[in-house]
């Protein structure tokens, strides 16, 4: 499908029981699909994303916190948005135009980072290889603070449970179900690796110093400002009460890491995290400043 430009003309005069959009992320998008669609599909599952709410700041919060409005939604495509800036409001009119459109038969699940093997974001796959590499590993913070992320065969898995009870609603999924600690992440991660990797942790305020970033130079973690305190704390029991369950941290940490060396070489370049000798620059700062 042309995302620019979709031709959804082989949708029309087609019935089915179940639809499961699991890419749009234009309101318009989904817009355009539904009114397809609305005559023809039982239920509808819109994945959308946890990006949906507005407040990091809440922790806990669940699925009933709010999400951005259908002012904002106008608002960030008025004002010409990019992609980032109008991914939450975006997601957030998809899920109205899906439960509007099709009531009891419309679902709404929002993970958090999807994770797993044939992830190219190489988010969460930063980590594995990382680790696996050796050495002294640049770590953020002290690894109290917490993260989540959700594998996508458990988040797929649940998708399709929830479509055979027939469910509504929405429901948050990310994991797991206890709390993960960044330092919980990374030492499970280096334990199915044969890797001398040796985990130095480095305080927020020395990073922000050096300029290396949450998120992008630091994969899954999202450094802890009273702003995104809750970036990293959603309540998922719905979503468990309802089925969704987690495989352990070592099987998606393991799989990860097998299927990225078995990438062809050209495609093993990583898309985030810290470039290696960028690193190596950030902790010997960090040892010639604690002595």
């Amino acid at each position: 499908v042309d995302r620019d430009a979709p031709d959804l003309s082989a949708l029309e005069g087609r019935e089915w029981d179940v639809a499961i959009d699991n890419s749009a992320n234009v309101a318009t998008w989904l817009k355009d699909t539904a009114e397809l669609l609305q005559d023809s599909v039982g239920r509808y599952l819109f994945v959308s994303s946890i990006s949906a709410h507005t407040d990091n700041s809440i922790i806990g919060q669940t699925e009933n916190a709010p999400v951005f409005s259908r002012e904002d939604y106008e608002e960030a495509i008025a004002s010409g948005a990019d992609f980032g800036a109008a991914f939450g409001p975006n997601k957030a009119e998809a899920e109205r135009i899906t439960l509007e459109t099709f009531g009891d038969g419309g679902l709404v699940v929002r993970p958090g980072l999807i994770v797993g093997p044939g992830d190219r974001s190489d988010r969460f796959s930063y980590w594995p290889v990382r680790i696996d590499r050796g050495g002294e590993v640049l770590a953020p913070g002290d690894g109290s603070d917490p993260t989540q992320i959700i594998d996508v065969r458990d988040l797929g898995r649940f998708i399709i449970d929830l479509v055979e009870q027939e469910a509504s609603g929405t429901y948050v999924a990310t994991g797991p179900g206890s709390e993960l600690t960044m330092a919980a992440m990374l030492y499970g991660i280096r334990a199915v690796t044969t890797a001398e990797a040796r985990i130095t942790w480095v305080d927020a305020d020395f990073l922000r110093e050096h300029e290396v970033r949450a998120w992008m130079d630091m994969p899954v973690w999202m450094e802890p400002t009273p702003e995104m305190a809750g970036f990293s704390t959603y309540d998922v029991s719905k979503a468990i009460s309802a089925g969704l369950t987690f495989r352990p941290l070592a099987d998606t940490a393991r799989d990860t890491l097998e299927w990225w060396k078995a990438r062809p070489e050209d495609e093993q370049t990583l898309r985030f995290g810290i470039d290696p000798d960028r690193e190596a620059k950030v902790l010997e700062a960090w040892h010639a400043r604690n002595g």
